[in-house]
């Protein structure tokens, strides 16, 4: 007996196997007893006699049968009377990624076997069948549901959040519900944990399952996640945005315990692999208890990850941490009131850094290293006055040279503030240019002692530049500053010098007469360089700051001028910036011929100099003003202006920022040339004369998310069929999308696009 059962399990087993995964019903057919009773799994399908059965399996025996891997097999066997076995076997069927088919089924199949004759070619004949199987999808005339399983597979693979219909997408979710069934526990667990990860590898999987199957064998084991899957690089993945909804859904119902533990792992994967954003991210959603990891991926992320936070979220979860964790990571919870002090108003960054100090107890021991950065720290709070600022850089100084200990160069970022324009910052009174120049450049002497890689003569070069600009020395300031646009913009030094130089090239070479469309595209191509080397949003602004004040000196459609401004005036507040920001905002206005805007706006200039405002910016609003009067026709107003600004100028001799506006203002410097106290100044500026560039608006590209990911794509050398199945687009979506790259690019193909990213 035994052995007859070990034969009935077997047979079994082999029929359930050719049939299922191997599409092959020979054996089946072959072993059918000529009166044998058949059940099939739709209603109409049942019949007696072999002769009636055979027509139904007409489809198979023709080899069209949809190929299923068999999971979760099981198999049994029991004696009903002498020579007569019962045998059934059941399993998961799910149809392989390769067929393009999307089906998952749960089948139980019974055979009564009865032993034949002994002249009979097979030993055993099946005289009852019945597959109960259902498929709820099978159409008329199918004997497998084809109809169904490319239908779930199209919608699945084109599935776009917002496109799908209610009763299509609860089908699609009911579908993938029940392919995630099929599998093991502890799989569907990891899944979960994936979930927490938008894009996650195998290695991240074994990173929380130790024994979690490799890419192979889970695709063997489990072909339809190969759809749910979706390849976002070498070796990383992101899921189906149904499965990830159904993760997301599981993950709620577990316990506080395992959610916060999924969570930790997902933050300490994130430190593994150096996605320090990502790790922030999830350990700022459990700080007081994950405050470690928190602030290890600060020390490490930097300025460019806290920059992704408004200050004071970044200054109330620093707060939540507890005091001993915070000692214990004292360079990140420095590198969290560098980021305060940069990006809060003076009082409100010195509350932060004077509450940080207030619970440090007494009996802590600073490092050197401590204590220069609060002394950098101190002198940032005295920005823009250098005369209160050079005290405690020098001392920063002093104590690094003692100690041989120096910071990180972001910390010099409290002295470079993001400007493109140091003197806009630091020149603060009239009369004061001079000494304003020379005491920033020991305080960039100082940073030089005191913060790594900080190129001192680069700085010193580039305030020369700027300051031989503001005092007419064009030749000298095109020579200092073209070499800053001739590097490949690899540090931070080179990239922030490249945009100071940026900011004022356009304008030389408009005074020099050399503005040929070669020099422009190549001045245009280094602006787009230097955009997709910024990693901050405060540069990214300053650069659209500069993009924004170039339209008003090239040929610029109204429109464009127009879309510069709404975005000015929308961009989000850094107080380093601001005074350049409002600035340019009114040069635009001015351009629009929006005067009565110019003249009645809310953000006046201060009617004197002063220590706290920039007397760059002071000059140039006025002249601006000044102009906007002279075209609603208050001439005497806009004399009244320009007199009392040209004064404050003659002090420093500054006399570009008039010069620039030479074409409105021209009628009143001649009459002003005839002023004893004013003449000298009024013929300088007269003496230049600024030429419109003629070229395309220096233009930021600005992108959609779709967009940056062709972009990549382009750079990595994917041709555009290779995007739309990455991406589950039709081909034609990505060609549309590729056509408006181009327009935002200003070419017309891919060789074009290439060139642009690289800045050529």
């Amino acid at each position: 007996m035994g052995n007859e059962r070990e034969q009935i399990l077997e047979l079994t087993r082999t029929l359930l196997v050719d049939f299922f995964e191997k599409g092959d019903v020979r054996l089946l057919l072959e072993l059918m007893a000529s009166d044998i009773l058949w059940l099939g799994g739709m209603e109409n399908m049942t019949a007696q006699g072999k002769k009636n059965v055979l027509p139904f399996y007409q489809t198979a025996r023709k080899g069209d049968m949809i190929p299923f891997h068999m999971t979760n097999q099981r198999y049994d066997a029991m004696e009903l009377a002498p020579g007569v076995w019962l045998g059934q076997g059941m399993s998961d069927c799910t149809t392989d990624s390769k067929d393009k088919l999307l089906l998952h089924e749960y089948q139980r199949c019974t055979f009564i076997f009865r032993r034949t004759g002994e002249k009979a070619p097979r030993e055993w004949e099946i005289s009852y069948l019945h597959q109960s199987i259902a498929y709820k999808g099978l159409e008329k005339d199918e004997f497998m549901p084809f109809e169904k399983g490319l239908s779930t597979y199209r919608k699945l693979r084109n599935f776009e959040t917002g496109t799908v219909s209610k009763t299509d997408q609860a089908q699609l979710l009911q579908e993938v519900d029940a392919f995630l069934q099929g599998i093991p526990e502890r799989i569907q667990e990891t899944l979960v944990f994936l979930s927490y990860i938008q894009q996650f590898s195998f290695a991240a999987a074994c990173f929380y399952q130790g024994d979690f199957p490799d890419s192979k064998t889970l695709r063997q084991e489990y072909g339809f996640l190969a759809h749910l899957l979706f390849a976002a690089g070498p070796d990383t993945y992101t899921f189906h945005p149904l499965l990830q909804q159904i993760l997301q859904q599981r993950s709620h119902r577990l316990t506080p315990f395992l959610r916060s533990w999924m969570r930790r792992k997902a933050a300490l994967w994130y430190l593994q692999e150096e996605d320090w954003d990502a790790a922030f991210s999830e350990a700022r959603k459990m700080v007081e208890k994950e405050g470690d990891i928190l602030l290890e991926a600060v020390h490490r992320g930097g300025l460019k990850l806290l920059s992704h936070y408004a200050p004071d979220a970044v200054l109330n979860t620093a707060r939540k941490i507890p005091l001993a964790v915070k000692l214990h990571h004292m360079d990140a919870c420095l590198q969290v009131l560098l980021y305060i002090v940069l990006n809060l108003e003076n009082s409100e960054a010195e509350e932060g850094l004077e509450n940080f100090m207030a619970d440090v107890p007494a009996s802590y021991a600073y490092r050197p290293y401590d204590e220069i950065a609060f002394w950098i720290l101190e002198g940032a709070l005295a920005v823009p006055n250098l005369d209160a600022m050079l005290p405690f850089f020098q001392k920063a100084a002093a104590l690094a040279q003692k100690h041989l200990v120096k910071l990180p160069r972001e910390y010099f970022t409290v002295v470079t503030r993001g400007v493109c324009s140091p003197l806009s910052l630091y020149y603060r009174r009239s009369g004061s240019l001079e000494k304003n120049c020379a005491a920033l450049k020991k305080i960039f002497e100082a940073c030089g002692k005191a913060i790594q890689d900080v190129d001192v003569p680069l700085w010193k070069t580039l305030l020369d530049g700027e300051y031989a600009y503001l005092t007419g020395k064009l030749d000298v300031a095109a020579s200092l500053m073209s070499s800053f646009l001739q590097t490949d913009f690899r540090t931070p030094d080179e990239q922030e010098g490249g945009c100071v130089a940026m900011f004022l090239m356009p304008r030389i070479l408009a005074f020099q007469g050399k503005q040929t469309p070669e020099e422009c595209r190549k001045l245009s191509n280094i602006l787009h360089q230097l955009m997709s080397k910024t990693e901050t949003p405060l540069w990214a602004n300053n650069l659209h700051i500069i993009a924004a004040y170039l339209c008003s000196i090239v040929e610029t459609p109204r429109e464009r001028i127009q879309k510069e401004l709404d975005q000015l005036v929308t961009m989000p507040h850094y107080p380093a910036i601001e005074p350049m920001r409002r600035t340019t905002r009114r040069q635009l206005l001015l351009k629009l011929g929006k005067y009565s805007t110019v003249t009645f706006t809310d953000e006046t200039p201060p009617p004197s100099p002063s220590d706290y405002s920039s007397q760059k910016n002071r000059l140039y609003d006025n002249i601006i003003l000044a102009a906007a009067e002279d075209k609603l026709g208050n001439g005497k107003a806009a004399m009244a202006l320009l007199r009392k600004i040209l004064r404050e100028a003659k002090a420093d001799n500054v006399i570009l920022p008039f010069a620039e506006y030479r074409e409105i203002l021209e009628p009143y410097l001649q009459e002003l040339s005839f002023d004893p106290n004013l003449s000298r100044m009024a013929e300088a500026i007269l003496s230049l004369q600024m030429h419109k560039l003629r070229t395309e608006t220096f233009q930021p590209v600005l992108l959609t998310k779709r967009e940056q990911a062709f972009v990549k794509c382009v750079a990595a050398g994917k041709t555009n069929r290779e995007i739309a199945e990455e991406y589950c687009l039709a081909e034609v979506t990505v060609k549309k999308t590729m056509s408006r790259i181009y327009q935002k690019y200003g070419v017309t193909n891919r060789t074009g696009l290439i060139a642009a990213l690289l800045g050529h």
